[in-house]
């Protein structure tokens, strides 16, 4: 994928996003774009999982389509 297809991409997911939880534009515009730089997107299948270690903090999910299952194992 090119940069500009990257960016574009990006772009579409983050007003995506700011369509779900419009909250989240005020405070990437509040906050010197600290959303926006740093959000980063993944798609998640049914059979997978997203896991993180306990001193860890990977930051927060946000749906923008379907459900998610959290579980404590």
């Amino acid at each position: 994928m090119k940069n500009k297809e990257i960016f574009n991409n990006k772009m579409k997911k983050l007003e995506d996003l700011y369509n779900k939880y419009p909250v989240l534009q005020k405070i990437d515009s509040k906050n010197n774009g600290i959303i926006s730089k740093h959000a980063y997107f993944k798609n998640l299948y049914a059979n997978e999982y997203v896991t993180q270690r306990k001193e860890i903090c990977n930051g927060i999910l946000f749906v923008l389509e379907g459900i998610i299952n959290i579980q404590k194992i």
